[in-house]
Order: structure tokens, then sequence, then C-alpha cells
């Protein structure tokens, strides 16, 4: 389907306007990650954890689950061990490092040169 310039002037605002206010709503960062990096939601969501929190723990990670409606009924250590195996497989080919402190969690080895790698800066767009 074809959409006139002028429309899609519009589309375009409204989506950068929609982007902005879910940054806002997200604690006002937005963590912009590389499509080639080809990670699915879940996947993103644990990433953003890992920026967000110095250190994250299987409680840490159910917590946002439950805020995002996502809670589990399966053993939550089991499916977040399964969810950090396949996403610390993604991220080493692009130099990212999740290492397990015995005791105390996981963390993301260089975390905050990684949080201002990926972090966007958020303006208001401008109205169209």
């Amino acid at each position: 389907m074809s959409v006139c310039a002028c429309c899609q002037e519009r589309i375009d605002a409204l989506q950068a306007r929609i982007g902005w206010l879910e940054g806002v709503l997200s604690g006002g960062e937005e963590f912009v990650f590389p499509e080639s990096w080809r990670l699915s939601l879940e996947k993103r969501a644990i990433l953003t954890l890992f920026l967000k929190n110095p250190v994250v723990t299987v409680w840490t990670w159910e917590v946002s689950r439950e805020i995002r409606g996502l809670a589990e009924l399966d053993n939550p250590n089991n499916s977040f061990k399964a969810h950090l195996c396949a996403l610390r497989r993604k991220l080493k080919p692009h130099g990212l490092t999740i290492t397990n402190h015995y005791g105390r969690g996981y963390q993301l080895e260089d975390r905050e040169a990684w949080r201002a790698r990926l972090t966007r800066t958020l303006e208001m767009p401008e109205a169209a």
C-alpha cells in the first residue's frame, strides 16, 4: 500500500513521538540495539536489565517480568538461565560479556561503557 508523501511525513513524526513517549515511560532512557544483533523482545529486556543494574539476579528478572505482565509458571531460575545462555551466545561476537559472580548475581562487563554506547538521548520530537 502506498502512502502519499505528506501522510508518510505525518506517520514518521507520530512514530518518533511514540518512541520518545515509550522512552520517557521506561525511565528516561532508551537503549538502541543494532539490528544485526537480532535480539528478541525478551533478550532485549534482559540486556536492558543488565544495562540499568550493576548486578542482575533471578529475582530482578522475575520482578521485571511481573511488572511487564509476563510472569511465568515454570521455574524462574531455569527459565532465566536458558534465556541468559542464549543471550550470551548472541552477544559474544559483538564483544559483550556477562559473568556470574557466585552468590551475588550476574554482571555485564564494562557496563558503563556499553550504557554510553547504546543509550540514545531522548529529545522531544518536533511536531509535524
